[in-house]
């Protein structure tokens, strides 16, 4: 048994919360993939034990003081969210949100992640399918690189480029973000300003934690699942008991922090 399962088997479940959940790869070849049908056995347990809303609905409701909601997203754009992911969705009739690295559909190229690099992005007539059964379709950056080792002008030459792409090709407004990599130290306090100044109304990390509440609406906590979790490690993502790794999370990103703080030259990032 893997030494994170064991200790959150110990940690005491938290009740009267919702939760957002993130995933990359459904069914693929890569290591890091959810299988399919442990996909589909997630999905049932997911509906069963709370209420499944588009992420949108969902942060507007825990706002005025509702419970027991979640909410799917997929980052990157991978073709077999369309192909793997997608008919499960229509089936159980569950909404989704798509966070898309528009850099990703226009060249195929996947630099940022090895265990990914062999997969296909989506094209937009997929896109535009599941668009057109209700998914959201949102911003994960054009070149998907680590905000906190950008300029405040790179960043914002991304984001606008990344909002625009999205907007030509869907006809739709794009106001929510979602940090690459999403970690406490991939990020850092320009989103409150670089985020609404290219039009942006929300942002959402990896930060491992359920939630009751919306306190920073650009830094929204998202829980990831991956190819590693067994059914027993996703009920534990459903009871609040993994919430125990957010600390440790924060924790290992201030070290991190004060490593790269320390090997940074003069000035920093703008």
């Amino acid at each position: 048994m893997r030494l994170k399962t064991l200790a959150c088997r110990f940690a005491p479940p938290r009740s009267g919360r919702s939760l957002i959940l993130a995933y990359h790869s459904i069914g693929s070849e890569s290591p890091a993939a959810v299988p399919e049908a442990l996909f589909r056995q997630e999905m049932n347990l997911l509906s069963r034990a709370y209420s499944v809303v588009p992420l949108t609905a969902l942060v507007d409701r825990i706002r005025r003081g509702e419970t027991g909601l979640a909410a799917l997203t997929f980052d990157d754009g991978y073709q077999d969210c369309y192909e793997r992911a997608f008919p499960i969705l229509q089936e159980m009739a569950l909404p989704f949100t798509l966070f898309l690295a528009t850099g990703f559909l226009q060249t195929g190229q996947c630099e940022w992640a090895n265990g990914y690099s062999m997969l296909p992005p989506l094209t937009w007539a997929q896109v535009s399918e599941m668009q057109r059964y209700g998914a959201e379709v949102q911003c994960h950056t054009h070149e998907h690189r680590r905000w906190s080792e950008q300029s405040s002008e790179a960043i914002e030459r991304d984001l606008r480029t990344s909002r625009c792409i999205l907007e030509d090709h869907l006809g739709a407004a794009v106001f929510s973000f979602a940090y690459p990599y999403g970690q406490p130290h991939d990020i850092d306090g320009r989103g409150a300003s670089l985020l609404p100044a290219c039009g942006f109304r929300s942002a959402f990390t990896t930060l491992h934690t359920t939630l009751n509440a919306v306190s920073d609406s650009f830094r929204i906590p998202r829980m990831s699942v991956n190819g590693e979790d067994t059914a027993a490690d996703f009920v534990q993502h459903l009871r609040g008991k993994r919430d125990v790794l957010a600390p440790l999370e924060r924790v290992k990103s201030a070290c991190i922090r004060a490593l790269h703080g320390a090997r940074r030259p003069s000035g920093g990032l703008s």
